[in-house]
């Protein structure tokens, strides 16, 4: 019951929360599970929505906002755990156009199996009907339907209590509507595909400010038309 009524408290302030740039909340340090749910309910007026210059009649009108989300998180004594949704939708009323609706989701999951050993993994999900929300350089923007999964987990050890070893693998999926990408004028950029990237660090801690080590990082990217990077 204390959880729900936190739960309900958030909620109540979620509109200022959900102002901040960022879509999820920071860490909580909360014992237990928490489960927080939200919705924000708003709308903007667009003086140029096809962005016209000012010598052309430009199109204005009403654009409603919706986003509901939710984070449910757990801390406990060794392990940690939390996940998310956050899927705004923007709705035009004369250009539809220009209605979007976004969805992410993400995991994130610890645990501390013995004192020097943690596990560790993070998953990221983004669907969206443009290229401008993906977290991926190189990539143009573009109004084409665009899905990432990004997905890393590891495991850090510290072998004294200066030295510490760090490794992870990650796997990333990139996928555009090949439809819409052909129509755009630069469909030749926007080729999807998957990539593997395993790194290791050592750190090891000479001072209480100073830290020296090194780091190993590799990455296989292979397109959908059979080329690599």
């Amino acid at each position: 019951m204390r959880h729900l009524l936190i739960a309900l408290a958030l909620l109540a302030a979620a509109a200022p929360v959900l102002a901040q740039p960022a879509p999820w909340q920071p860490e909580r340090t909360t014992a237990g599970w928490v489960f927080t749910p939200a919705i924000v309910l708003g709308g903007m007026w667009d003086t140029n929505v096809t962005l016209r210059n000012e010598f052309t009649d430009n199109i204005s009108e009403f654009v409603g906002r919706v986003n509901p989300r939710g984070e449910i998180d757990f801390n406990g004594r060794r392990a940690k755990f939390s996940a998310g949704y956050w899927g705004p939708l923007e709705a035009y009323r004369e250009v539809d156009e220009l209605t979007r609706y976004d969805q992410r989701g993400r995991m994130d999951a610890r645990y501390q199996m013995t004192p020097r050993l943690e596990f560790h993994t993070r998953e990221m999900l983004t669907v969206s009907p443009t290229t401008d929300q993906l977290e991926l350089a190189g990539v143009p923007f573009s109004r084409v339907g665009s899905t990432m999964f990004d997905a890393r987990g590891g495991f850090s050890y510290g072998l004294t209590q200066r030295a510490k070893i760090t490794t992870d693998y990650g796997f990333q999926f990139v996928n555009f509507d090949r439809r819409a990408a052909e129509s755009a004028p630069d469909f030749a950029l926007l080729q999807g595909g998957h990539s593997h990237s395993p790194s290791a660090e050592f750190r090891y801690q000479v001072s209480r400010r100073l830290h020296v080590g090194a780091a190993w990082t590799f990455r296989h990217t292979p397109t959908h038309r059979g080329e690599r990077a």
